[in-house]
């Protein structure tokens, strides 16, 4: 069964960077860069983009910044030293994408330095969160919810909660829909817990499927970003436009931006036969329509 997992946090945010047009800081200009990025220990590539600072963060004529970028992890002094790219982000755009081939380590804290030709350096540290495997737990049901949730013991937070519907049709093939958990993540003493009602979510799904509703359902996930700690976007809510305002949410010194540490993980919630039936889905039968 295709996961459909997201593969790196990293490139995401570079693409989401790209769609920023205009910030306007609130404080001092004359510092280096800005860098968005988020270092993912379940890839072995990191992505990292560095801008000079400018109103507009997407100027049109590429080329090489000539930033030095490096990384080092605190806990080992193990170094890399990032390359540089320009990448077009499809809106006419281009921006700098510095690339690290490694992989954080789970727990360590690493500093990133992006110098300037003068000598001017920004920086940042962040630490990657641990290893979090999560815990599904029974359904938890009356009149009015069906609520699924999973334990994510260890995590430091989890941002951007969703439930993922895992459905397969009469000709066998697989439509994933993917919505926000309709219940808040919430923190205990020992992580979080994800939750969500699936009498809420489950007609959401099926009204988006439209005539193609004669579907099986699979699976249904829960599925967040394990985070750094310091990864709280503003409201407590995860919205990708306020990682990319340095002005909502930074840990950068001399200089604007955010770079965070995280990872994608799944847990499988899927409720019973009897829960299914009850908002109008069948369990998946052999292919052909079983």
């Amino acid at each position: 069964m295709a996961r459909f997992l997201i593969s790196s946090l990293a490139a995401l945010v570079v693409t989401l960077a790209g769609c920023a047009d205009f910030v306007e800081p609130t404080t001092d200009a004359g510092r280096p860069y800005t860098v968005y990025g988020v270092l993912d220990p379940t890839s072995g590539s990191q992505a990292l983009r560095v801008i000079p600072f400018a109103p507009d963060l997407n100027p049109q004529q590429p080329g090489s910044l000539g930033a030095e970028v490096i990384s080092t992890d605190l806990q080992t002094g193990e170094q890399t030293v990032w390359a540089d790219s320009v990448v077009e982000f499809g809106n006419g755009f281009f921006g700098n994408v510095y690339s690290g081939g490694f992989r954080p380590i789970y727990g360590d804290t690493y500093r990133i330095e992006a110098r300037r030709e003068d000598g001017a350096v920004t920086s940042a540290e962040v630490t990657i969160p641990p290893f979090v495997e999560p815990l599904p737990l029974a359904a938890s049901t009356n009149v009015t919810q069906v609520v699924l949730s999973a334990l994510w013991p260890a995590a430091p937070r989890v941002n951007q909660p969703q439930a993922v519907f895992v459905m397969q049709d009469n000709e066998c093939d697989e439509i994933i829909d993917v919505v926000p958990t309709s219940l808040a993540a919430a923190p205990f003493e020992f992580g979080w817990t994800v939750s969500t009602d699936f009498l809420t979510d489950a007609p959401l799904v099926r009204e988006r499927l439209g005539s193609n509703n004669n579907v099986g359902l699979v699976a249904v996930l829960l599925r967040a970003v394990v985070a750094s700690e310091d990864w709280v976007p503003r409201g407590g809510v995860f919205d990708p436009e306020v990682l990319v305002d340095p002005n909502a949410l930074t840990n950068i010194t001399d200089g604007f931006g955010f770079i965070g540490g995280g990872y994608v993980v799944d847990v499988d919630v899927t409720p019973d036969v009897s829960i299914i039936n009850r908002v109008g889905f069948r369990p998946a039968g052999p292919c052909g329509g079983g």
